[in-house]
């Protein structure tokens, strides 16, 4: 059986939220990616996490 024995705190990140100001830990796979096509015609893309206290995406974060 596979047990977790602790986090390797280089992998691990803050922030805060905005919109509910909760601070925020989480690791690279809890990023998520958006792609768009801006008014120009360019391909953008924003990496965010969920708050779990508010449900807002924070964008900007480490990925």
């Amino acid at each position: 059986m596979v047990q977790i024995v602790g986090r390797d705190e280089s992998q691990v990140f803050e922030c805060t939220c905005r919109s509910c100001a909760s601070r925020l830990r989480y690791t690279r796979s809890e990023v998520q990616t958006l792609s768009y096509t801006d008014y120009g015609g360019g391909r953008d893309t924003v990496w965010y996490i969920v708050c779990p206290g508010c449900g807002k995406q924070v964008q900007g974060v480490q990925h």
